[in-house]
């Protein structure tokens, strides 16, 4: 199974503000409580990304964790927008602590140094499934052995503080009809602070849709937030899709202004055979 983005923020910041309470995202697969979300199923915390310029530690609060004590976080990156070279705190392989707690609402709080003004400040999460590999499928033999980059991309204009929908993607070229499995990907444009991407077909994971993606890259040239051998393709499979109908893929804006973005894919091609849809992380 793959792994979900899912996204807290803080809009306006108290100054020099302690454990301030971050605000989970609305978000069309996973349930909320008073402002967090509350999972009802087995989620791993993978991987964690704080923004925000005055943004100095964090910690995550829900009552079976507080029963251990206080689970800080040290991501911190001081910048308005994703820095070139993110820190990303890392938590796979997962230890057993970092086992989400299931049917109570999970807190993640921020501390900051800022000053008399305000300023957005946003926690991208990465949570994997109780099933999740980082397994990469085989492509279809030759002369496909390999794993291919494409690039795409799509204009919209962010909505401030919130997921921006799906959005239809235009390929720069054509791809060999068929079913590819995406392993890998990246997004760079201004205005955002994460993206994911939506399979029009995905096998549930106990009823629930995952939207897998990542930190935007805010500028040309950025060093991206996983940037080790394998890079994205750490994540395992993201989903697949039939050349006939595109996934699409969403932003979590930060200014309301019309932006191209342009997203470059890892793609793996496995045929023509609509079954393989079915199997992996293809439609149930």
């Amino acid at each position: 199974m793959a792994f979900a983005t899912l996204v807290y923020s803080a809009s306006a910041a108290v100054a020099g503000a302690t454990n301030t309470d971050f605000t989970a995202a609305v978000d069309s697969d996973f349930t909320q409580r008073s402002g967090h979300y509350t999972f009802s199923e087995d989620y791993n915390l993978a991987a964690l990304a704080c923004v925000g310029a005055s943004v100095t530690r964090g910690r995550i609060q829900s009552p079976t964790l507080n029963a251990l004590g206080e689970v800080a976080l040290f991501s911190a990156n001081r910048s308005a927008t994703v820095p070139s070279n993110p820190y990303v705190e890392m938590f796979m392989p997962s230890g057993q602590w970092l086992n989400l707690p299931k049917n109570e609402e999970v807190q993640f709080q921020y501390s900051n140094n800022l000053g008399s003004s305000t300023e957005q400040e946003t926690l991208v999460l990465w949570l994997t499934t109780d099933d999740w590999s980082a397994n990469i499928p085989a492509p279809a033999g030759a002369p496909f052995n390999v794993t291919a980059k494409f690039r795409a991309s799509f204009t919209v204009t962010p909505t401030v503080n919130a997921w921006s929908g799906p959005q239809a993607i235009a390929l720069s070229a054509s791809l060999r009809n068929g079913v590819w499995a995406v392993v890998g990907g990246y997004v760079q444009g201004a205005n955002s602070i994460a993206w994911r991407i939506v399979f029009p077909k995905f096998k549930l994971y106990q009823g629930r849709k995952m939207r897998p993606g990542g930190l935007i890259q805010n500028a040309i040239g950025d060093v991206p937030a996983f940037n080790w051998p394998n890079g994205e393709r750490i994540w395992g499979e993201f989903g697949r899709f039939h050349t006939f109908e595109l996934p699409q893929i969403e932003v979590f804006g930060i200014t309301a202004s019309s932006t191209t973005y342009q997203v470059f894919l890892d793609l793996v091609y496995l045929g023509t055979d609509l079954g393989l849809l079915s199997q992996g992380l293809g439609a149930s």
